[in-house]
């Protein structure tokens, strides 16, 4: 597991630098800006796409199919990407709680409680978990296209 862990992060490194560049510009704006929680929230949910991204990347090269040779099992590979999933997510959660914090402490002057940090946090947490918990599924049953096509499918369920 730590070896495909590694081998996705190394992808994420090489194929993901613009969504590092739409964060921090999102984290500079959220600093500056007041009361819009959206340039907060944003980057969390960008960040969780990315998981969707490298499998996008990993049908491409073929790599699911030249996985199947290899010693690992088909819930290793999924568990991978789920694992990969909570650590970019919990990172980037981290960050934007510390902008918003910062914010509010060092521009607005405003006292903030462990409370409020803490919902934030679990709202951000909850908006960033969810496209990978609707995506995953499907893309791991249909693959990465049809995958996505059945997310927008539930999106349209969802909110219609």
């Amino acid at each position: 597991m730590k070896g495909l862990l590694r081998k996705d992060f190394y992808m994420a490194v090489r194929y993901c630098r613009s969504i590092l560049l739409i964060l921090v510009v999102f984290l500079g704006v959220s600093l500056v800006n007041d009361n819009n929680l959206f340039f907060n929230v944003y980057p969390c949910l960008l960040c969780s796409m990315i998981p969707i991204s490298l499998i996008s990347y990993d049908e491409r090269s073929r790599w699911d199919r030249y996985s199947m040779t290899m010693p690992y099992t088909r819930s290793q590979l999924v568990g991978c990407k789920y694992v990969l999933g909570l650590m970019v997510n919990a990172a980037a959660v981290v960050v934007s709680l510390l902008t918003a914090v910062l914010r509010t402490v060092l521009i607005t002057h405003e006292a903030i409680t462990a409370g409020e940090i803490l919902s934030l946090g679990a709202a951000m947490l909850s908006v960033s978990l969810a496209a990978p918990s609707l995506c995953l599924p499907w893309i791991f049953k249909l693959g990465a296209e049809k995958g996505r096509i059945a997310f927008y499918g539930v999106i349209v369920v969802i909110f219609g």
